[in-house]
């Protein structure tokens, strides 16, 4: 029997998923904390929505 090759292009495209969502949370945080500590909004917007 023939075996089957593993699809990359599945593993890259969750890969990019999971790198962007995390990097939607690592922006979410450092707005949320530059925000509360040191009172400066740093201006990021999600789809041209403020996100706080």
């Amino acid at each position: 029997m023939a075996r089957r090759k593993r699809q990359k292009t599945v593993v890259t495209g969750k890969t990019v998923a999971l790198a962007l969502l995390a990097l939607a949370a690592v922006l979410t945080l450092a707005q949320l904390i530059f925000e509360k500590c040191f009172g400066v909004d740093l201006g990021i917007t999600f789809f041209g929505q403020d996100i706080f």
